[in-house]
């Protein structure tokens, strides 16, 4: 099954991220998030006519929804729209 196909309608399908957590990926929408089981790496080919890509060993970003680059508390952290923070 593709990914946007496991996610409940009420996230919406406009992916904003991808977060690995263990078995499980955490999809980011404009909307909110849903955890869904599912590999990382097959989520983030599944999107991979979206422009994005991975940040961090756990991180798939949307290039479109980031706003900028912080750099606080000794590190640099990247943001999203919403106000999420990478680090």
């Amino acid at each position: 099954a593709r990914l946007t196909g496991l996610l409940p309608t009420k996230v919406g399908h406009e992916v904003v991220a991808l977060q690995a957590e263990d078995h499980y990926v955490r999809v980011h929408t404009r909307l909110g998030s849903a955890l869904v089981r599912y590999r990382f790496s097959d989520a983030m080919r599944d999107l991979e006519s979206l422009d994005g890509l991975q940040v961090h060993r756990s991180f798939w970003v949307r290039k479109a929804a980031v706003v900028g680059i912080d750099r606080a508390d000794g590190g640099w952290s990247l943001v999203l729209e919403g106000g999420q923070r990478i680090r």
